[in-house]
């Protein structure tokens, strides 16, 4: 497995990316998509940055986007994508994602997601930009 620098003054493991056979290491096909997001940078659960971005694609898996602020590779990521789809009855819903940023270009950095749910915009997670 390939390893990602370590992140400067942060005591993240660094993330990894599984190798297959060619230049695509990808396992699920990412679609172009753009939406806003907001995220919090985390250690253990405990939010170390928040800020805004806007998705460039989506899959199931991970997500590349540019982000306001700089991020490290490695550190954990929590993320709310307000979901253009609507329940029955209006209830609009919001995607709360968590990983681990795997590589950053710049601003625009790719997230390998470990966990997904969608929630009820009333009952979804805000971040507040600092």
């Amino acid at each position: 497995m390939e390893e990602v620098a370590e992140p400067i003054g942060l005591r993240e493991k660094p993330g990894r990316l599984p190798k297959t056979s060619g230049g695509e290491r990808r396992g699920c096909t990412r679609y172009p998509l753009n939406m806003e997001l907001r995220y919090n940078v985390v250690d253990r659960l405990k939010p170390l940055q928040a800020g805004s971005g806007r998705i460039v694609n989506f899959s199931s898996s991970g997500l590349r986007f540019v982000a306001d602020k700089l991020l490290q590779p490695g550190v954990g990521i929590e993320l709310a994508v307000n979901w253009p789809s609507v329940l029955d009855g209006g209830v609009r819903l919001q995607l709360i994602a968590s990983g681990t940023v795997v590589w950053t270009s710049g601003t625009e950095a790719a997230v390998q997601i470990h966990r997904h749910e969608f929630r009820t915009r009333g009952a979804g997670v805000t971040f507040r930009v600092a």
